[in-house]
């Protein structure tokens, strides 16, 4: 016997004459019976079989099993509607003259708001609801077709630029035609679609008519894509350090981007794995969870180092010093903020810093942004009594965030100066301490903008 099997056998208090014996070495060699169930196991257990879902760790496997198309956007797994939503297309499959109508005004809105000069090429319907892949919660999709190298030669600059008005846009005004939220976007004109189904407002007719698409779903490869996307998610949950999570959400979020537009560029369309995989997560909430982390992140990044935001230079607490929270300025983030990236909190920081100048305050300041109101509460507020200001950033343009956040300070300033005691009320609309908050705050957006070259407030 080798020392390495009797080192085994010695471990496993084995009988060495066991493992020699004739009649037991038949028994190694003899095919065992395989139950039915074990069969199936087995099969499962293969890489060669069909399903490889119990090479998934546990909660993987579970998630395979709780997958329901059902949830996705479609009214049933797989299931293609016989016509064209009758609310905007006539039985010709033309769109009704009041929708095209009201969809040609609000993309007008829209590229006036966007305030660029390059001129527009087409005004197209797309995604769904130009295909019978429709149900009752479908958006609208209205690109605005334009040269993305009109505005400027950096076109990722410019991609950049005009996703960010999009989002401003579609989170400031609510639009509606038949129950269907109307979404807004600017589309590069040298973009390559195959897009099944891509009717024009500009000209009011189809570009490329919507065929019924009856190719099945690879439920199984959708499965899979989502819970591949949730695994990347939950790795991004449990990172440490703003940095690291930042560009693990940058990652995870291109992955997906990428491999829907892949999705939606193949002949299954719509009905691609990869699109149905990003519906399902949008649905469940995975992507507004990924989308938070990075603000998350970013609120505890602030909140335990505690920058000092008013003296100069500015400087970074040690980690872990012993200070006196009266002795220097915070900036805290209560929670996840709807649309406030790490970029725009910079952005607030710097401003804060700015006010504070300007205004000679002798004492630190603490501000602290929220999601929504609270109770009695208008869209900023000052507490003399805590010396803290509140202000509200959820869906609002960062210019307006500015202004609540200049207005609070110079009550601030106000209080230092003895104009009002800690124990009165600020808010008395239309009086003198209220008045001074009111200007002054707009002078001070003005100057920030015009003079210190942050014209791009007025963008974001």
């Amino acid at each position: 016997m080798s020392e390495n099997k009797k080192n085994i056998s010695e471990r496993n208090g084995i009988d060495d004459k066991f493992l020699l014996s004739k009649e037991n070495k038949e028994l190694a060699e003899t095919p065992r019976n395989t139950s039915l169930t074990s069969k199936k196991g087995a099969s499962n257990r293969n890489p060669n079989s069909p399903s490889k879902k119990y090479f998934y760790p546990h909660r993987y496997r579970n998630l395979l099993d709780e997958i329901s198309l059902e949830d996705i956007d479609f009214k049933a797994s797989g299931i293609i509607q016989k016509d064209l939503n009758n609310s905007l297309w006539d039985e010709q499959q033309v769109l009704k003259g009041e929708i095209r109508s009201s969809l040609l005004k609000a993309a007008k809105d829209f590229y006036e708001f966007l305030k660029i000069k390059a001129p527009i090429r087409d005004i197209i319907i797309v995604g769904s609801m130009a295909h019978y892949t429709y149900n009752e919660t479908s958006d609208i999709d209205v690109h605005v077709v334009i040269d993305y190298d009109k505005i400027d030669e950096d076109e990722d600059l410019v991609s950049e630029f005009l996703h960010a008005k999009k989002t401003v846009w579609n989170s400031k005004f609510d639009i509606k035609i038949k129950g269907h939220e109307v979404e807004l976007f600017a589309q590069d004109s040298q973009l390559e679609t195959r897009s099944n189904g891509e009717f024009s407002l500009a000209k009011n007719k189809w570009n490329s008519k919507p065929e019924k698409n009856n190719s099945k779903i690879d439920i199984e490869d959708v499965k899979k894509k989502v819970v591949s996307f949730i695994g990347m998610i939950e790795k991004a949950e449990k990172a440490n350090g703003f940095d690291k999570i930042g560009k693990l959400v940058d990652r995870i979020s291109d992955k997906i981007r990428n491999a829907r537009s892949k999705g939606l560029n193949s002949d299954k369309e719509e009905l691609s794995s990869a699109n149905l995989a990003f519906k399902y997560l949008r649905k469940k909430g995975y992507l507004d969870k990924l989308s938070g982390l990075k603000t998350q992140s970013f609120n505890d990044y602030i909140s335990i180092d505690e920058k000092d935001l008013g003296k100069n230079p500015k400087k970074k607490l040690n980690e872990g010093a012993e200070v006196d929270r009266e002795e220097i300025n915070i900036l805290t983030l209560e929670g996840e903020i709807r649309d406030l990236t790490p970029e725009k909190v910079e952005v607030i920081q710097d401003f804060i810093c700015f006010v504070q100048f300007k205004l000679k305050m002798d004492e630190f300041v603490r501000v602290v942004l929220m999601d929504k109101k609270n109770d009695g509460m208008t869209t900023a507020a000052y507490s003399p009594y805590y010396n803290e200001n509140y202000i509200v950033c959820g869906g609002r343009a960062m210019v307006d965030i500015l202004r609540s956040v200049a207005h609070e300070l110079v009550h601030n300033r106000q209080r230092e100066l003895g104009l009002f005691d800690v124990g009165e009320s600020v808010q008395d609309i239309g009086g003198p301490v209220e008045n001074e908050a009111n200007s002054t705050a707009g002078i001070f957006i003005k100057d920030y903008a015009k003079n210190y070259g942050n014209k791009h407030i007025y963008d974001v």
